[in-house]
């Protein structure tokens, strides 16, 4: 088969803070009991660190840890209501570069293409991080695509421009066609929220930059359609409302958010037969 028509497997992880935890559950059973690798990984917000984690060696093991540990801490999500504050800082300078370390090294050498987006803070258009470009800064990267508005409130220097997370830039179905571009042949997305979940974050966004973005950004920010569905295209979304919502810190909450990601990648039947006609195809 010429490289022209070779076959290439997407997987599109969404966001959605802690709710998140399901992409963890999911990968888990992508890798040991599908026992695939990815051609191109996209990962937005609350799921980048897990896909960064899922190309080293560490993957098991580290983002247990963190999500069943580290990130519970009151250090990264604390207050009440819409008064909790998520340092975003201390999830990257803490956990990702000092007390469970990305091998960032590994991340980039990995034959996984990973792109992670981000939202330009002026222009308003998605941005596309690579770990193919080797100069880039992954950590500030990872940064960038969590600088959630409201509860981070702050934008991400990389080169000479500024970055933060989006309701857009979360929503997995709107990197479909750019995951075309890529090669992609075939596209599982992945979604991590009820839809309860997903009009709350996408209301409470749309206040929060009519307050304080200017009408080019809100422009050009709405010209980030979703993406052209693919023939070979799946989508996988929680089997019931997720335990986690985007700001939980409840142990117990993420243990079954990511059993359940685990157990509906297995059991569901639609991406057991999308698997076997991809590998039957390559």
């Amino acid at each position: 088969m010429s490289a022209s028509t070779k076959k290439k497997l997407a997987i599109i992880l969404g966001g959605g803070g802690m709710s998140s935890s399901y992409s963890v559950g999911f990968l888990k059973a992508i890798k040991n009991t599908y026992k695939i690798q990815p051609d191109i990984l996209i990962a937005a917000s609350g799921s980048a660190g897990t896909a960064s984690y899922f190309l080293t060696s560490d993957f098991t093991k580290a983002v247990r840890r963190i999500w069943l540990k580290e990130i519970l801490s009151p250090e990264f999500i604390s207050g009440k209501g819409l008064y909790k504050k998520v340092n975003i800082d201390y999830l990257i300078d803490i956990i990702f570069k000092e007390k469970i370390t990305l091998k960032t090294k590994e991340v980039m050498l990995n034959p996984t293409s990973l792109y992670i987006p981000a939202i330009d803070s002026k222009t308003g258009l998605i941005h596309y991080f690579s770990n193919r470009d080797i100069n880039t800064n992954w950590m500030d990267v990872l940064r960038a695509t969590k600088a959630i508005p409201i509860f981070y409130n702050k934008e991400v220097s990389i080169g000479n421009k500024k970055y933060h997370d989006s309701h857009k830039s979360a929503h997995p179905e709107n990197h479909i066609n750019f995951a075309k571009k890529q090669g992609a042949t075939h596209v599982i997305v992945v979604h991590n929220t009820s839809i309860t979940g997903f009009w709350e974050s996408k209301i409470l966004e749309y206040f929060w930059f009519r307050k304080y973005k200017s009408k080019e950004f809100l422009k050009r920010y709405r010209e980030n359609y979703e993406g052209t569905l693919t023939e070979h295209y799946i989508r996988i979304e929680p089997s019931r409302r997720p335990f986690a919502n985007i700001l939980d810190t409840k142990k117990e909450d993420i243990q079954e958010t990511i059993a359940m990601g685990y157990t509906d990648a297995r059991q569901n039947k639609k991406l057991k037969k999308f698997l076997q006609d991809f590998n039957q195809t390559k």
